[in-house]
């Protein structure tokens, strides 16, 4: 049987996604408030889409050549202090290692305490599924 919503997996694995999806919204929620009480920093982190630049109207300079700019950000969710990590292709890759750099710089520069450390992330592959 398959999920009418995604038509590709059943009925039984979309429910555990939703269990899974609520679980991570509760536990969320849990260390926001365990961060605005001072025992730990709860971050998140996220990659926007990719801007490319120069941003034109014009139909006829649409397939030009033009940079592509990367946004990795970051929120502290007890502080609402958010920064952001913004390169373009020529200063490097998007690719796991970047990401590593920008959280251990993060870490250290904007954390850099003996808390606690809870970080969330979406499931982008670059940004979370490499072996760094």
């Amino acid at each position: 049987m398959f999920c009418i919503q995604t038509g590709n997996i059943s009925e039984a694995a979309y429910q555990e996604h939703l269990n899974r999806k609520e679980e991570a919204m509760q536990s969320k929620e849990t260390d926001k408030k365990k961060a605005e009480d001072g025992d730990c920093h709860a971050i998140t982190m996220d990659v926007l889409a990719v801007q490319l630049v120069p941003q034109l109207q014009a139909s006829a300079l649409y397939f030009r050549q033009k940079l592509a700019v990367h946004n990795f950000t970051f929120y502290n969710l007890s502080t609402n202090d958010v920064v952001c990590y913004v390169w373009h292709e020529g200063e490097g890759e998007l690719n796991g290692n970047m990401f590593a750099s920008c959280i251990v710089n993060y870490l250290v520069n904007e954390v850099g305490c003996i808390k606690d450390i809870i970080l969330y992330s979406d499931g982008c592959a670059n940004q979370n599924r490499n072996a760094i």
